[in-house]
């Protein structure tokens, strides 16, 4: 993690008209820009849609990664299993619709018909057209191929935009990665899709504020390099391991220590709102929410030892990063995230054991059969809430398992490939 790491991020905008004030060379210069990237070119000339899927310069997704991009499309889960006849044929005939020349958007490869779309509302859009280049270090280079970098701006780039003041469901991005130089790179380019700005008067307008913050334009330099770190795989592999060797738990279910915790803390958390860790109605009882998942790490001594490799892990990135000079909370914003991850397996507990309460006794127990009998009951509760929450979190429950992937995605996209030091900008480049 040093500037010898670190992307290049460069971007700017076409404006939909000229300013009045320019001088007759610059209004035709823009006039030709326009026509580039709004794919409005003249005879002779070519578009940015040729440009960025040139079947000489662009890398192309193979075969098996269109697979995986239709079944998804598709709505078929295919993670644990092969697909039958039928299935193969409809992934089959929906990979015919993919383009071939590499262009591919937020949601990954694009198909043909996705292709022509983005054309279609270029030529329309009344908004800026905003184009650049992510090119990345040499070292990098030798490392990655279209499907890293399909997913680097799948990951990254959704953040980029909202720090940027854009809504990304509102955008139509087009983006290759073009190889054809010592350091491959991607272009991209995108528009608004709709005016969603209103003016003092009600009407809605496209964004106008064409300069970007220079703190969204930085923040994603770092993220992006931070995403192409070479130990990134290892942070994501002790914290999978810790979190992991939680849900795959077998937990003693007489364990009256991690059980009387889970109760008490069932019984404090708010019984509206959200149970998520990140949530504000959580946040007075995240400590103890912590507390259980700790007791939760030391009944799997592997759990344990991945979790203490993870916190290393992030404090030795964290000062990798100071070393460049880069003042940022990478270790507390990831080390924030990683928390989260262990509280909402708790959190998954408590889900459990509200939905399975405590089992009630019949009346006052009087005599000691009658209280042998009720302890019985309340051993068999603890047994199923505490191993039926380990089956729900490692997958028993699919709806749940939905349920945390949803409300930690944002996370997910924001911290999974934080910052690092990168300050260089590039002038526009169409090679």
């Amino acid at each position: 993690m040093d500037s010898k790491s670190a992307v290049v991020f460069n971007i700017e905008w076409t404006s939909p008209k000229p300013i009045e004030s320019w001088s007759a060379k610059r209004k035709a210069e823009w006039a030709s820009n326009r026509r580039f990237y709004s794919c409005n070119a003249a005879p002779g000339e070519t578009d940015v849609a040729h440009y960025i899927a040139d079947g000489e310069k662009a890398d192309r997704p193979d075969d098996e990664l269109l697979r995986e991009h239709a079944a998804r499309r598709l709505e078929m889960d295919l993670s644990n299993r092969l697909p039958d006849k039928s299935e193969a044929r409809r992934i089959d005939d929906y990979m015919t619709r993919f383009n071939t020349l590499g262009a591919f958007d937020l949601n990954g490869a694009m198909t043909e018909r996705e292709l022509n779309e983005w054309i279609d509302g270029a030529r329309k859009t009344q908004g800026a057209i905003w184009h650049g280049i992510l090119s990345l270090p040499t070292a990098q280079s030798k490392l990655v191929g279209y499907e890293d970098m399909e997913k680097l701006v799948q990951q990254t780039f959704g953040g980029f935009l909202k720090n940027a003041g854009f809504k990304p469901a509102n955008i139509a991005l087009l983006a290759a990665m073009h190889e054809n130089t010592e350091n491959k790179h991607i272009h991209f380019t995108f528009y608004e899709k709709e005016p969603q700005y209103r003016d003092k008067y009600g009407k809605l307008h496209y964004r106008e504020k064409y300069k970007l913050p220079l703190k969204a334009l930085t923040e994603y330099r770092m993220s992006a390099t931070a995403y192409l770190d070479q130990h990134k795989q290892d942070l994501y592999n002790y914290r999978n391991a810790a979190v992991n060797g939680i849900r795959g738990l077998n937990v003693v279910p007489t364990d009256r220590d991690l059980y009387t915790a889970l109760c008490s803390l069932a019984g404090k958390l708010p019984q509206s709102g959200r149970l998520q860790y990140n949530s504000d109605n959580i946040a007075p009882y995240r400590s103890e929410i912590d507390t259980v998942a700790q007791m939760l790490l030391r009944h799997n001594p592997d759990a344990l030892d991945a979790h203490k490799k993870t916190l290393n892990e992030i404090a030795r990135r964290g000062k990798a990063l100071a070393e460049t000079g880069t003042k940022t909370d990478y270790v507390k914003r990831l080390t924030a995230e990683y928390r989260s991850r262990l509280g909402n397996v708790v959190l998954g507990m408590v889900k459990n054991y509200r939905t399975n309460p405590k089992a009630k006794v019949r009346g006052n127990p009087k005599t000691c059969k009658q209280h042998k009998a009720a302890a019985r009951r309340r051993r068999e509760h603890g047994t199923r809430v505490i191993q039926t929450a380990l089956r729900m979190v490692s997958g028993g429950e699919k709806t749940v398992q939905a349920d945390f992937r949803r409300d930690l995605a944002k996370a997910e996209r924001e911290i999974e490939f934080e910052q690092v030091a990168a300050t260089n900008n590039t002038k526009r480049n169409r090679s």
